[in-house]
């Protein structure tokens, strides 16, 4: 290649893509863009970016990165449309020059990266999507009769659910009918929580209100799990006294988790060990998240 040839090679522009860095979404950028803002991402001045092509690449949406805090690395993920929705796949802990590598190939080449062996992030099918919100239910509440009940009504007839529960949704800064598939969500953790399989809890709880919750859910009893307020610091917030409960309890196979609400509060629940990676593929099939809370 000329040098002539190199400096146009590195001056290309690309049109028709989108990237998105979190403060502007360009329709034409140059590869010293992406570049630029993947560094700024570990230096904090960038929270993510992502690549969006003009027409799917071997059948995906876009492929995004952001920083992975546990590893002090890059997390990188990659969108695969379907015909009623879509499934993300992810790596954590990659590497600055592998997440370029990613990147460029999928921007110059249109090549699509291998995801054998990544992590399901997310999987949206809006077929059938309402009975995953019912089997969720179900799981947690060790099939009682109750939630499935009040579930069923909630997720085959949301907006109905919504005008016959409109305070409790308001509660939640819902004041309309239009996304069904957040009506379906927050009733799933408000009948929980109603019916004593969860509690909605305020990242500022003290360590007695903390207790005092998590105490009264019916798993606590019907698994025989106890809290030790002795070995747990005041000083310290709810993950970190989930991390304490999880090494406790580990000996009944049990642990800690949240349905994520995208707050800052925790909506928490005593959830088997053996049953957690169920549930929380159940709920990323429906675009939503069950974590573990020490992670929360």
């Amino acid at each position: 290649m000329s040098l002539l040839q190199r400096l146009k090679a590195k001056s290309k522009w690309y049109t028709g893509w989108e990237l998105d860095n979190g403060r502007d979404r360009m329709g034409s950028f140059s590869w010293k863009d992406v570049e630029g803002y993947v560094d700024e991402i570990v230096k904090r001045t960038t929270e993510f970016v992502i690549l969006v092509p003009e027409v799917p690449i071997a059948g995906t949406n876009f492929m995004q990165t952001c920083m992975d805090e546990e590893h002090e690395n890059y997390h990188l993920e990659i969108c695969f449309g379907r015909e009623h929705g879509y499934v993300i796949y992810g790596m954590d802990d990659v590497s600055a020059t592998q997440v370029k590598a990613y990147l460029k190939q999928y921007l110059e080449e249109r090549l699509v990266p291998d995801t054998e062996g990544w992590d399901l992030i997310c999987e949206k099918d809006s077929v059938g999507q309402p009975e995953l919100f019912v089997q969720i239910g179900r799981k947690i509440s060790r099939e009682d009769p109750a939630v499935t009940a009040e579930l069923t009504l909630c997720v085959h007839d949301p907006v109905g659910y919504f005008e016959a529960h409109r305070e409790q949704y308001e509660a939640h800064s819902i004041e309309t009918a239009e996304d069904l598939d957040i009506l379906r969500w927050i009733g799933l953790v408000d009948i929980l929580e109603q019916c004593g399989y969860a509690c909605d809890r305020d990242y500022r709880d003290t360590l007695e209100q903390f207790v005092y919750f998590v105490g009264q859910l019916h798993q606590m009893q019907r698994a025989g799990l106890t809290i030790e307020i002795s070995g747990l610091d005041t000083q310290e917030s709810i993950p970190q006294w989930c991390v304490a409960l999880d090494e406790a309890w580990a000996e009944k196979g049990y642990q800690m988790a949240v349905l994520d609400m995208d707050s800052d509060s925790y909506v928490l629940f005593p959830c088997p060990i053996a049953e957690y990676r169920e549930l929380a593929d159940l709920a990323a099939r429906i675009g939503h998240r069950i974590m573990l809370a020490k992670e929360a």
